[in-house]
């Protein structure tokens, strides 16, 4: 499926928005493979920037330069990518990352910290300072899995989007099942605070079970993580994209071909890289 059959059949199903993911730009715009100029051409072409388009359009990438293409698309939420895990972000660098995006997306491990498997805590200090500096904030990328989940979410992936969203405080998730999110979403349960119903799906609570588990089931602490700063964030400015394409395929075919000698010669089907 091409990026506009995919636009095109999500315009017709009955979902409220779209996430597109950009990885490696500066990689392939170095190829002439302009993937940012790609992505924003097939979405005017399918409407999804007119303001009668009623469903959302996140953009993502860890890459300052690729969220920054899109801020001539007032309508797309662009959502920053911290690919790696971090306990709080300083002022300076919030105020760097509403220059080019208006939401960020944390790994699951910066939400909650998890030590061999269990729960030990949020970092609400964290998710409350990028909510202070007007952005939001994703969570993922969740699995169902139960290798991926930590023993305080007994093995159940509703626990968990229960406790990212409930306890962490985030804007939303990213999840690789999308249908589990959408059944806990849709669920009356999971409205913590009506009392009216026999049952709720509670968020787990961190150290529950380290109270319980023995001493050497537990693995040392790990360090902290660091606190994100400005220079964490790339800032790589995007090339310009070049004419000639680096890809060359040579098109020849193969099968043999009589020579003077009588031998048979044959073709090769070769493709080079241009360095």
């Amino acid at each position: 499926m091409t990026l506009a059959e995919f636009l095109d059949f999500a315009k017709a199903s009955n979902i409220t928005g779209i996430l597109i993911g950009i990885e490696h730009a500066t990689y392939l715009i170095a190829r002439s493979l302009d993937v940012v100029d790609a992505v924003s051409k097939a979405l005017v072409k399918s409407g999804y920037d007119k303001e009668t388009c009623k469903q959302r359009v996140l953009i993502q990438s860890e890459d300052a330069p690729v969220l920054a293409a899109f801020k001539t698309f007032p309508k797309f939420q662009r959502v920053l990518t911290i690919e790696f895990d971090i306990s709080d972000a300083s002022k300076p660098s919030v105020d760097e990352i509403l220059e080019f995006a208006n939401a960020v997306k944390l790994r699951r491990s910066s939400a909650a910290r998890v030590n061999g498997f269990f729960l030990e805590g949020f970092t609400n200090s964290l998710v409350d300072r990028l909510h202070a500096g007007n952005l939001h904030v994703y969570v993922g990328v969740l699995k169902n899995e139960f290798m991926n989940l930590a023993f305080d979410y007994w093995a159940d992936p509703l626990v968990e989007i229960a406790t990212d969203t409930l306890s962490v405080g985030a804007d939303g998730i990213v999840t690789e099942f999308p249908a589990t999110a959408a059944s806990y979403f849709r669920s009356p349960c999971s409205n913590y605070e009506r009392k009216d119903l026999p049952f709720t799906i509670n968020p787990a609570e961190p150290g529950g079970l380290l109270q319980l588990a023995d001493r050497n089931s537990v693995p040392p602490a790990p360090p902290p993580a660091p606190v994100l700063e400005p220079q964490d964030i790339l800032q790589q400015q995007l090339p310009v994209c070049p004419n000639d394409p680096m890809f060359r395929t040579f098109r020849c075919r193969l099968g043999p071909k009589e020579t003077p000698t009588g031998k048979p010669e044959y073709n090769i089907n070769m493709a080079s890289l241009d360095d």
